[in-house]
C-alpha cells in the first residue's frame, strides 16, 4: 500500500524544549519548578535558595515559591543556610510509586509531611535529586544567568544584560510566555534564559523577528526593568543593540549526575476505544499517555488514513490537526471536515515519539469504524 499524503500537523510545544537545542541544565529558581512542574520533572537543574531542616527531610525555599521543594542528598545534607544545589527535579505526582528514578530517595517521609502518607497528586510534591551543593557567590554584575537564578537581587532595577536572541521560545528555554506583548523573545546565555518583554527586537544593526528561527543565535544587548510573576522572569525592555558574544562559563556538569530514564511510555487511553464502531463523523481522536512525552516527537510521525481502498487506488486522508497538552498527558487529533460515514479509520503513531526524557515509545495503531452521521 502506497503511503500515506502528508497532513498539517499543528503541535503545541510551549513548555518543552526541542532535542539538541536546549540547554544540559537549566538555571532557575524554586518558584519556577512550583509553578511549572511538567516543563521542570525529569531535568537538570541548578536552583539557588535557603536551606532548612524539617523533621527527616531537607526543604529549599526559594523566594516567591508558594511552597518549598524537597532536597534528597546522597550523603549528610550541609548545615542550614543559602546554598547553590544541582540535580534532577521531578513532580512526584507524575511518577509511578515504583519510577527507578526514585531509588534511593526517602519518599516516605517526604509524604508523610505532606499528604499523611498518601501518593500525591501531581504538582503538590516537588523534589531535587541533588548531586552538588556549594555556597552561591556574590553576583559580581546583573547577566542573563544570574537573573535567571536570583531575579529578587535586580527587581524592579534597570538593567544591562547580553545574550543570544532565541525567538518566541522557539527552542522551549522557557515553561511559559509572560505575554506582556507580540514581540516578546527570549534571551538566553550558557545554562539560563529569561524573557524580554515590550520591545521590538529591532533597532540599531538589529532587526529580528521572534517567530523565525532563521534570526535566532544573534548576539543582542537589552537594556530594561526587571520584573517577576508567577516563576517567570523578564525584562520590561527599553533598548536594544546588537552586542559581541560573552566568553560563557561552560561549568562540568558534576561526574555524580547520571540521569536515570524513567520507564517506557505506552497509552494508557483512547477515545475512540480500539475497534470501536459507529462512531460519529464529527468525532475527534483523544491519546494518553502512560507518561509525559516530548511534544515536538510528534512532529511528522503520526499518520491518519481511510482502509479499505480499491486496487490501484491512493488511501484517502482525513484533513488533521494535532495537539498535545502536557497537563493531561493527552494527544488531540481533530478533523477538519467530517470523516466519511461507513468507513474505517486507522490512526498510526510511529517510530520516533518519546517521553520527556528520551525513552521511545513503541509504534501504535488505533482503528475504529465511522457511523452513518
Amino acid at each position: 500500500m502506497r503511503a500515506f499524503l502528508s497532513s498539517l500537523l499543528a503541535l503545541t510545544l510551549a513548555g518543552v524544549s526541542l532535542p539538541g537545542q536546549g540547554a544540559a541544565r537549566l538555571a532557575t529558581t524554586a518558584a519556577a519548578i512550583v509553578n511549572y512542574p511538567v516543563f521542570f520533572t525529569g531535568r537538570t537543574v541548578v536552583v539557588r535558595g535557603e536551606l532548612r531542616r524539617q523533621d527527616r527531610t531537607t526543604v529549599l525555599l526559594g523566594v516567591g515559591a508558594p511552597k518549598s521543594v524537597y532536597l534528597q542528598f546522597t550523603g549528610e545534607p550541609p548545615a542550614d543556610g543559602r546554598v547553590e544545589v544541582r540535580g534532577q527535579a521531578f513532580d512526584l505526582g507524575r511518577l509511578a510509586q515504583d519510577d527507578a528514578r526514585l531509588a534511593g530517595v526517602d519518599v516516605q517521609s517526604i509524604l508523610d509531611l505532606e499528604t499523611e502518607g498518601r501518593w500525591p497528586a501531581s504538582g503538590d510534591v516537588l523534589l531535587i535529586k541533588v548531586s552538588d551543593v556549594s555556597t552561591p557567590p556574590t553576583p559580581p554584575a546583573p547577566s542573563v544567568r544570574t537573573l535567571a537564578l536570583e531575579p529578587e537581587r535586580y527587581e524592579g532595577q534597570r538593567v544591562d544584560v547580553i545574550g543570544r536572541f532565541r525567538g518566541a521560545n522557539l527552542y522551549g528555554d522557557l515553561p511559559q510566555a509572560p505575554g506582556k506583548s507580540r514581540w516578546d523573545f527570549v534571551l538566553q546565555s550558557a545554562d539560563a534564559a529569561i524573557w524580554v518583554t515590550d520591545l521590538r527586537p529591532r533597532g540599531r544593526n538589529v532587526d529580528l523577528d521572534p517567530r523565525a528561527r532563521v534570526d535566532t543565535g544573534q548576539w543582542i544587548g537589552v537594556s530594561g526593568i526587571v520584573r517577576r510573576q508567577g516563576g517567570l522572569v523578564w525584562v520590561e525592555g527599553q533598548a536594544i543593540r546588537a552586542a559581541t558574544p560573552l566568553e560563557e562559563i561552560q561549568e562540568p556538569e558534576p561526574a555524580t549526575i547520571v540521569p536515570v530514564p524513567g520507564p517506557p511510555p505506552d497509552v494508557a487511553f483512547s477515545a475512540p476505544i480500539q475497534n470501536d464502531i459507529d462512531i460519529a463523523t464529527t468525532s475527534d481522536v483523544r491519546i494518553q499517555f502512560s507518561r509525559d512525552m516530548n511534544a515536538a516527537s510528534f512532529r511528522d510521525r503520526i499518520r491518519v488514513g481511510y482502509l479499505g481502498a480499491g486496487a490501484g487506488e491512493v488511501p484517502a486522508v482525513p484533513p488533521f490537526s494535532a495537539r498535545y497538552r502536557d497537563e493531561a498527558r493527552v494527544l488531540e487529533i481533530t478533523f477538519g471536515a467530517p470523516l466519511e460515514r461507513f468507513r474505517t479509520v486507522r490512526v498510526e503513531l510511529l517510530e520516533g515519539i518519546e517521553s520527556l526524557d528520551g525513552v521511545p515509545l513503541a509504534p501504535w495503531t488505533l482503528i475504529f469504524s465511522v457511523g452513518a452521521r
